[in-house]
């Protein structure tokens, strides 16, 4: 019942997050047992400050069983081309053995040039806004894209998500390199 009431919720925040803006970016990455859905769009777009709004869903397979791992968050930049960012995530994870919601905070840097774009970003929750089983959470990215056709991006990346429970047990919910592709419509 808590676990079903948690994924209505979020997929409806979801919802209502992404529903506003255009220039809306998917992307879909792939690495060792996983998948990656994501879906950007601008919800505030002026060139001297943007503000995007994403919605992430991880598909995982580890230690023989499937882990989902979701975020909706919004993310302030100071300039469009090279710039600082500031944000927050939700977060709700439904692994096997454990629970887990956190609302995290984070900074981004993100550099475009052309047909090349480099982001990185690091959000954290520790245990004071983070729920159910969860003790502090840890997202680590680091992208880069590269044009390939016109709106068409290839993408490769770098992803470390940490968490550590209330048992004291720490565990990589993910880690490892992963290749996507990126279309801007």
């Amino acid at each position: 019942m808590y676990k079903g009431l948690i994924s209505k919720t979020f997929l409806m925040l979801l919802l209502l997050i992404t529903e506003h803006g255009s220039a809306r970016t998917l992307t879909i990455e792939t690495g060792d047992k996983n998948l990656n859905i994501i879906y950007t769009r601008p919800i505030i777009y002026d060139v001297s400050s943007p503000v995007v709004a994403d919605t992430r869903l991880l598909y995982t397979k580890q230690n023989d069983h499937q882990d989902l791992f979701a975020t909706a968050g919004i993310t302030a930049y100071s300039t469009d081309d090279f710039g600082l960012g500031a944000g927050i995530k939700i977060i709700a994870a439904d692994p096997l053995d454990y629970t887990l919601t956190a609302m995290s905070m984070g900074a981004s840097v993100i550099y475009q040039h052309k047909r090349f774009k480099f982001e990185s970003s690091y959000y954290y929750a520790g245990q004071s806004l983070t729920y159910a089983d969860g003790k502090s959470v840890s997202l680590l990215i680091v992208n880069m894209d590269y044009e390939i056709m016109h709106n068409t991006f290839i993408r490769l990346g770098y992803r470390n998500i940490k968490t550590d429970l209330n048992n004291g047990i720490s565990a990589d919910f993910d880690r490892g390199a992963y290749l996507g592709l990126s279309w801007l419509y």
